[in-house]
């Protein structure tokens, strides 16, 4: 039988563990997975960094020859080894290396954790004949919220009353740039390669294990205990439900987040924060291993 395929990522990891003669939470469940992993080969169409590649690790914490364990692929994510051969045009020099960007490039949001969809259509049903435009990421950067673009567009379009669009190129032509960003399509081209060698539905077949199991493991070992009050604990901000959420998991927790942040980078751990209290870890199955989530 598939270690992947179950009807949660619970049962599934009871299940392994079981046969296996171990706890869900020992890394002989974590290795298993692995080894059955049809997506493990992907990993290697990835340049993962080492340790000491990472300017925060503590050497004298972490190996530097091991890889970092990195999981900010809700971010940036990993570079294609094949993105060099594309982009062989681009030779920094040691006098001529930097990037320059727009400060604070990310949006702030504000409100509850996370929305409901219901919420959401009752205000365009309710405010609809007032509103223009109705704007919306499919996952909420913050959170790690999927949205569920098809009740949300079906909600807004009922409320259209100018449907005289410009009458553009139909289909992926309408797309076309005549001067596409090309520092932009290099690594598009590599990633699309990887993306090319499985499909969508082994990705989030692979993708809801992941991340559940990451979701078992912080539930297991950092749940809130009212037994014990004064207990750090974390508390996973993304709804629970799989159906709700992409690879990322948002977590906050009772301790200042700083702290955590910079002990997880010495330990060669690459993740993201966002203030006031947010650490945002993304599991991504084209890449991580269950291995990665266990050493996390």
């Amino acid at each position: 039988m598939d270690p992947l395929v179950g009807s949660t990522a619970r049962e599934t990891l009871e299940r392994v563990s079981a046969s296996l003669g171990c706890d869900p939470t020992d890394a002989e469940v974590a290795a298993h997975l692995d080894q059955h992993d049809p997506l493990r080969h992907l990993r290697d169409q990835f340049l993962v960094p080492k340790m000491k590649d990472l300017p925060p690790s503590d050497l004298s914490l972490v190996d530097g020859a091991d890889e970092c364990i990195y999981l900010v692929g809700n971010s940036l994510g990993l570079q294609p080894k094949t993105a060099r051969k594309y982009l062989s045009f681009y030779k920094p020099t040691s006098g001529r290396h930097k990037i320059l960007l727009e400060d604070k490039a990310f949006p702030s949001d504000h409100g509850e954790e996370t929305l409901r969809t219901d919420d959401i259509l009752e205000v365009i049903e309710k405010e609809g004949d007032s509103i223009a435009v109705v704007i919306f990421s499919g996952v909420q950067y913050y959170t790690g919220q999927l949205f569920n673009m098809a009740a949300i567009t079906e909600a807004g379009q009922r409320k259209v009353t100018d449907t005289h669009f410009p009458k553009l190129q139909p289909g992926v032509s309408g797309f076309r740039l005549s001067n596409q960003p090309i520092l932009l399509v290099c690594p598009l081209q590599a990633s699309l390669e990887v993306f090319n060698m499985t499909s969508m539905q082994a990705l989030r077949r692979k993708s809801l294990l992941l991340t559940g199991y990451l979701e078992y493991l912080i539930q297991h070992y950092y749940s809130e205990d009212p037994a014990q009050p004064h207990k750090a604990h974390v508390h996973i901000v993304t709804p629970s439900d799989p159906q709700q959420r992409g690879c990322q998991l948002s977590l906050s927790f009772s301790v200042p987040i700083l702290k955590i942040f910079q002990e997880l980078e010495k330990r060669g751990v690459a993740c993201d924060m966002r203030e006031p209290n947010v650490l945002r870890v993304a599991p991504v199955p084209l890449y991580n291993s269950f291995s990665d989530v266990h050493r996390f």
